[in-house]
């Protein structure tokens, strides 16, 4: 089970979102060829040699059984704060970006109480980062 929460929500949001908001410039995430703020998710699906482990992105991770998750108090409070940024209303960018998040993501309403969940089904947790 991972659990996407603050800064690692864009994660679960399609490459138009991380275009139109500068995920990659916010991240820090770099492209590779062109040295310039990462404009797709990279991070969910990628061609084979993008990473070290070609086999760890999101969507090969779904495959193999792996469930993600997003929290929804997370999506409210930094698409608030990007729609503030960008001078547009707040409830129409979480819109957006509720309706931009990834097949096979679930939005949670709390990414502390799905931990808690996982938790009490047996998994652990490890903050990686």
């Amino acid at each position: 089970v991972v659990v996407l929460r603050h800064s690692a929500i864009p994660l679960a949001l399609g490459t138009p979102l991380w275009k139109k908001y500068g995920f990659g410039e916010l991240l820090e995430v770099e492209n590779a060829q062109t040295k310039k703020p990462q404009e797709d998710n990279i991070y969910y699906s990628s061609p084979v040699g993008t990473f070290l482990l070609p086999d760890m992105t999101i969507e090969t991770l779904l495959k193999d059984g792996t469930l993600f998750c997003v929290c929804d108090m997370a999506l409210t409070v930094y698409s608030s704060m990007a729609a503030r940024k960008m001078n547009m209303d707040a409830a129409e960018v979480k819109k957006e970006w509720v309706a931009g998040v990834l097949p096979g993501i679930q939005v949670v309403p709390s990414g502390v109480l799905a931990i808690n969940r996982a938790q009490e089904r047996g998994c652990t947790y490890v903050f990686a980062g």
